[in-house]
């Protein structure tokens, strides 16, 4: 009963096992870990969700503002342009200039330009110049772009054909010149966008010349500075190819942006979009009567970089509110498990024999303490077992032991006093006296010690002495090499253990007087157990001899057969009642070559009973 107690036991590996694998099932985890399931991730969760609800509204409200700010860009620029028409609408109303223009382009006749002429031209310009502060300055060229009028608020003309090339390829009434130096060297030297208008004969419709009037752009930054809910965005003002005329945009990132629109054939876009690998949140309005894109956007991280400072903050929060509720339901858990881990440290006692183990503080009056009450009086029950049945069974394991050790004593007793007798008849000479001392020597340690354990060391001895004795019987033809590490010299073993073998290797390992026989003793550690090897270089054992050798090795029969050692039946019995099935002889066997016993016996196991 005891030994299905134990085996159930090992096998269900109650409440203990790997480490790793106990503290995993654990209830304390278990609880840990329903709390983490029902309160920690979906506040996570939830915390999660809000986030992600923020983020769409707040990308939502950031471009939708970003379109009524693009809206009303367009309409200021639109609204300035409109006026900036209108002005360059004045050669149209003015019958001089129509007449020396006509000249001038119809006719390539410059001698229209006398300082008359030029004195009505240059108050005409100043004219035009004087009705926008934000005009720098106009001019009026030929068909051919080829500058014959101009005007500024300062500063020096600087000729230039960089009107030409636009003149050239216009093919409406009236173009815009995107951002370029001023056409005048002053100072400021501002970058400037320029309005390109035809200007046409009345009567005839036909085109007689070019008005050019450039503005600062500079007043495109102003409109768009008052806008403060776009101020950590870019913004920019360009043409429908992409060409700036101002704004906050680094070129390079506009012509990116630029291509992708063309790719995509995207005129008015909102929302986001992704380029060269980041997101952007944008407006592009392209509404414009003046052929003007405008240009609002920002990375993502930017607009959102508030907003995740805020929820890494509520995180924080979040998990330091659910650390300290977790530690909170540690404190409580340990108090619950406390008794459960007291009835489980008293049942791996149990599990390793110490059936004294009872559980000292009891559960309560709840399931746990009628379970730690049924374990204590289990544990009575088993204990009284133990002292009616298993202490008879060691008695009667000792009984057999015992038995089986007087069986060797009076075996080699008689063969010695044969072989004393024997040389007494044979020879009268000091032999005998020595060997006699060494029959001494072995009596005292067979006969006069009780212990049915012994150190290595003295069992090693006694076999020294056995060999010797054997030697003047075998005419000194028996070596004998010990190889045992020190630090197993000590270890206990049965007591004639090892004797038996040597003597069944002399038995029937040698052929008769002058036969020689050399035996080796090896002692080896191997893991917790210590290995006895026992060799001799005699004449072999053949298959069948072997088999019919450990056959009766593993018989349960006490009693000796014809042809067969009782030695080693008699050691491999005793090794298995002491130590377990585990433990005992194995033997191997070449004709001609010799025979091994291997002994295995636990390295310094301490013994309870002698």
């Amino acid at each position: 009963m005891t030994e299905l107690f134990f085996t159930a036991c090992g096998q269900n590996n109650f409440l203990g096992g790997d480490p790793a694998v106990k503290n995993f099932h654990s209830l304390r985890v278990k609880i840990a870990a329903v709390f983490c399931v029902c309160v920690i991730i979906p506040l996570l969760g939830v915390n999660l969700v809000v986030f992600k609800w923020y983020q769409q509204n707040l990308e939502e409200s950031t471009v939708r503002v970003y379109d009524m700010v693009s809206d009303q860009i367009e309409t200021n620029l639109d609204t300035y342009l409109t006026a900036v028409k209108r002005i360059s609408l004045y050669p149209y109303y003015n019958n001089q200039i129509q007449e020396i223009l006509y000249d001038i382009s119809i006719h390539g006749d410059r001698s229209v330009m006398t300082r008359e002429n030029n004195d009505i031209m240059n108050d005409f310009l100043f004219n035009m110049l004087i009705q926008d502060q934000e005009i720098q300055s106009v001019f009026i060229t030929d068909l051919d772009g080829n500058v014959v009028y101009n005007k500024s608020n300062g500063g020096y003309y600087r000729d230039t054909d960089y009107f030409k090339s636009y003149i050239a390829s216009m093919d409406e009434e009236f173009l815009i010149i995107p951002t370029h130096p001023q056409s005048y060297v002053n100072r400021t030297r501002k970058n400037v966008f320029s309005y390109v208008r035809v200007i046409k004969e009345v009567n005839t419709n036909t085109p007689i010349g070019y008005a050019i009037l450039e503005m600062d752009s500079g007043l495109i930054m102003e409109m768009t500075e008052k806008n403060s809910d776009v101020s950590d965005a870019y913004i920019a003002v360009t043409l429908q190819d992409g060409s700036m005329l101002n704004g906050t945009i680094p070129e390079e990132q506009l012509e990116a942006f630029s291509e992708y629109f063309s790719e995509t054939g995207k005129d008015d876009s909102e929302g986001s979009v992704i380029i060269d690998g980041n997101r952007y949140l944008l407006s592009v309005s392209a509404k414009s009567d003046n052929d003007l894109v405008t240009w609002i956007f920002q990375k993502e991280e930017v607009v959102m970089s508030g907003l995740n400072q805020m929820a890494r903050l509520t995180t924080l929060i979040l998990i330091l509110v659910s650390a300290a509720v977790l530690a909170a339901t540690v404190v409580a858990s340990r108090q619950l498990t406390a008794p459960l881990v007291h009835l489980r440290d008293a049942m791996m006692q149990v599990k390793h024999g110490n059936f004294k183990a009872k559980v000292k503080e009891a559960g309560g009056r709840d399931e746990v303490g009628e379970l730690t009450d049924c374990f204590n009086s289990m544990l009575d029950a088993i204990d009284d077992l133990i002292t009616r049945e298993y202490k008879l069974k060691l008695q009667e394991r000792d009984a057999n032991l015992q038995a089986l050790q007087n069986q060797i004593n009076p075996h080699f007793l008689y063969n010695t006093l044969e072989s004393i007798t024997m040389m007494a008849e044979i020879n009268d000479d000091t032999d005998v006296a020595e060997m006699v001392t060494d029959l001494g020597k072995f009596m005292r340690f067979t006969l006069t010690t009780r212990d049915a354990m012994v150190r290595l060391s003295e069992e090693l001895a006694c076999v020294e002495n056995y060999v010797q004795i054997q030697n003047v019987r075998y005419d000194h033809c028996i070596s004998l090499s010990v190889d045992c590490p020190k630090k197993l010299a000590d270890n206990r073993i049965v007591k004639l253990s090892i004797q038996p073998v040597v003597e069944n290797a002399i038995l029937h390992g040698t052929g008769g007087a002058g036969s020689g026989i050399h035996l080796r003793i090896r002692v080896r550690e191997e893991n917790s157990d210590m290995e006895i090897l026992i060799a001799d270089d005699g004449q072999g054992m053949d298959p069948e001899t072997l088999a019919g050798v450990i056959k009766n090795l593993e018989q349960g029969e006490e009693t000796e057969r014809p042809g067969q050692s009782i030695g080693l039946k008699n050691v491999h019995q005793r090794i298995k009642l002491r130590y377990g099935e585990k433990y005992g002889l194995k033997i191997t066997s070449k004709p001609g070559k010799g025979t091994e016993v291997r002994l295995l016996l636990p390295c310094s196991r301490e013994e309870s009973h002698a």
